[in-house]
């Protein structure tokens, strides 16, 4: 796998913990933890949009 491959699974995987910890603070009532769960998933998608956004640029990884 190359180096963008792991970088790609890397941040699927941050995206996919986000995403259950938002189930579990909604499930668990607890809205400080889901807020923080929130942000955490925005973050998480805010580092991903410039990796598939600069596909050709770094096309050589």
């Amino acid at each position: 796998m190359s180096a963008r491959g792991f970088i790609t699974a890397g941040w699927w995987g941050y995206f996919i913990c986000a995403a259950i910890y938002v189930v579990a603070g909604i499930r668990a009532g607890d809205w400080l933890g889901l807020a923080g769960s929130f942000f955490f998933l925005g973050a998480t998608v805010c580092f991903m949009v410039p990796h598939y956004r600069n596909r050709t640029e770094r096309s050589d990884d």
